[in-house]
């Protein structure tokens, strides 16, 4: 799945489904699904739904029209270098400094973590205020998101989407600091460059979408959220804890 695309997820299990339908009429007796990456919370998502539909609309307020035969259930879920889901990753990575969202370079410098007065390392102290406004600036996208289409809506044959961009979703301390979930990587890295140079770009994780795409895939009323769907329990000492 190319984080760019407009991508309904709840339409997308369909298109899993289909699939999994597909394999049974060719005498596939077990069926396995296999997540990478974003991936894991999706097919997570599927199963949840194969084994107990409970949704007849998109976060956007879209009918989506699913019965139970739509969602055959898989045998197994494999989920390789998953992730919990793509709103958790934005909100662990999205820019808290950002104070103007139509505008690149607007920062708030006690929260930008490319400031070397604030690290790294970071303090603690920092890092809760930093986790808190990203949390914050997530909510308020939502907000905003759900708000624009709703005038959208109520127009007399207005548009029922509209894209937009999200400046800056790849700020993680994370990257910089490797004290915070000490592991072996290598500082100021992330899987596709520098951070400030990933999250400064005109195309990055989360950065072209539309309102209905966003608030399935990257806000928090996402329903592709890995532990919700499987139960688990992330563990409050988590940087990715749960949030539902």
């Amino acid at each position: 799945m190319d984080v760019n695309e407009s991508l309904i997820f709840e339409r997308a299990i369909q298109d899993a489904g289909a699939g999994v339908r597909w394999l049974r009429s060719q005498g596939f007796e077990r069926v396995l699904l296999i997540g990478n990456s974003g991936g894991g919370a999706f097919v997570s998502f599927y199963q949840a739904q194969a084994e107990g539909l409970d949704i007849d609309s998109t976060p956007a307020g879209d009918p989506i029209r699913l019965v139970p035969g739509d969602l055959p259930p898989a045998q197994a879920l494999v989920l390789t270098a998953a992730h919990l889901g793509r709103a958790r990753l934005m909100e662990c990575w999205i820019d808290p400094a950002v104070v103007d969202e139509n505008e690149l370079l607007a920062t708030d410098s006690a929260l930008d973590m490319f400031n070397p007065a604030n690290g790294p390392p970071y303090s603690s102290d920092f890092l809760t205020r930093y986790r808190a406004a990203q949390t914050a600036r997530l909510v308020r996208l939502e907000a905003s998101t759900q708000a624009d289409l709703r005038r959208l809506r109520s127009l007399n044959d207005g548009p029922r989407d509209k894209a937009f961009v999200v400046h800056r979703t790849l700020a993680d301390p994370r990257c910089l600091d490797p004290s915070i979930d000490a592991n072996d990587r290598t500082p100021n890295t992330t899987v596709w460059g520098p951070p400030r140079e990933q999250n400064y770009s005109a195309n990055s994780m989360g950065r072209f979408t539309t309102l209905t795409a966003f608030l399935s895939q990257w806000a928090r009323c996402s329903r592709a959220d890995g532990p919700t769907q499987s139960g688990a329990d992330v563990g409050a000492g988590s940087s990715l804890r749960a949030h539902r």
